[in-house]
């Protein structure tokens, strides 16, 4: 292919591909979004308000993966209201709800957690703009805020676990020969012991790790512990033990992906690339690798990665814990939380079926019947 049959091609992916964007703008206007200045049709001052606000989100939470979320958020929200001062609680509302307009699930209904998600960015830039100063000392955004009575939905949250047996039968699953495996080993069994969340784990480094001397009660222990960012404290370090069954598998691990002893700064569970490249796991591979071991152990489609932080509460509990040791160990801020949890896990016992049994006599009559004919 000479020069000009190459120029030509490209000049025809090209053109494909900006008709494929058009046709998919034409489908869905709010996927204009994507490309291009989000929030150059805004009224001066609020493409430069944005901005600051979106830099001052990145300032806040220490994590351009942050930013850049509430930045597709309101790129979405004024690619709709193209008028900020026409903005109100009922356009705020018809937002929050909007089907997706992600690649992977376009038109789709939305998660509640999604929702709540949308709340919180349109939320947070009113509120940024109402401080906002204009020259002469009036603020950009000077009205109520259009957010004003509008609340947070409550998730609805199913609470499962694990058996012992069915958690055998997913462990069983992996084989600890492969590098693969030896790491979705370690990893599943982290989660399982320390009760964490996947966030908490999948970003931790080797020198989140540290062997001393920890607290046991009234007493004191060499053991291994971890320091980790817990939900909803993204400038607080949290700290846990970290059991040394775990310890063991993650040195087996590393040991056979040739990282053992590991650098400060190496992710504990890395995937491999073509060209040797350790970089760490994302969050949904993570959640993928359970569904692929549950699958394999022929467990539910139901349990999630999450189920094994449930089987941990559960086994706690169910081996002498109190409440309040679960609840620091999930470290949940509610008692409540944590008492929800164990009533959804734990209780499985209904006096009230031996109550509608003595009401009804001829059951009794009909088991008799039916255990002698099984003889």
């Amino acid at each position: 292919m000479d020069k000009g049959e190459r120029d030509a091609l490209l000049a025809s992916l090209a053109r494909r591909g900006a008709e494929n964007r058009a046709k998919r703008q034409a489908q869905d206007p709010r996927r204009s979004f994507v490309s291009g200045d989000p929030f150059g049709h805004l009224p001066a001052p609020w493409p430069r308000a944005i901005e600051e606000f979106l830099a001052s989100i990145e300032d806040i939470s220490g994590s351009k993966k942050s930013a850049a979320g509430y930045r597709s958020m309101l790129a979405m929200f004024w690619s709709i209201n193209r008028d900020p001062a026409a903005v109100t609680r009922a356009a705020v509302t018809s937002f929050r709800s909007l089907p997706s307009a992600s690649n992977r699930n376009p038109g789709a209904a939305v998660s509640v957690s999604t929702k709540n998600s949308r709340l919180t960015v349109v939320s947070s830039l009113f509120t940024y703009c109402s401080t906002y100063e204009l020259p002469g000392g009036a603020m950009l955004w000077n009205r109520a805020l259009p957010t004003i009575g509008l609340r947070a939905l409550k998730p609805v949250r199913i609470a499962r676990s694990l058996s012992e047996d069915e958690l055998a039968r997913l462990f069983a699953c992996i084989d600890r020969t492969t590098i693969g495996g030896a790491r979705d080993y370690a990893m599943l069994l982290f989660y399982l012991l320390t009760a964490r969340r996947k966030s908490e784990i999948q970003r931790l480094t080797y020198a989140s790790l540290s062997y001393g001397i920890i607290a046991d009660g009234q007493s004191r222990k060499m053991a291994w512990s971890m320091e980790f960012y817990g939900k909803g404290h993204s400038r607080e370090v949290d700290r846990c033990e970290v059991p040394q069954l775990v310890m063991d598998a993650l040195t087996a691990y590393w040991k056979l992906d040739g990282r053992y002893p590991l650098q400060p700064d190496s992710p504990l569970f890395a995937s491999v690339y073509e060209d040797g490249r350790k970089r760490p796991l994302g969050g949904t591979w993570i959640a993928q690798r359970f569904k692929f071991y549950a699958a394999q152990a022929g467990l539910s489609p139901l349990y999630t990665l999450h189920s094994l932080r449930h089987s941990s509460a559960r086994i706690r509990f169910e081996s002498g814990a109190t409440v309040r040791d679960v609840q620091r160990a999930l470290r949940h801020t509610s008692l409540d939380t944590t008492q929800r949890y164990l009533e959804v896990l734990v209780s499985a016992s209904d006096p009230g079926a031996a109550l509608v049994e003595s009401r009804l006599p001829f059951l009794a009559t009909s088991a008799s019947n039916g255990s002698e004919a099984s003889r």
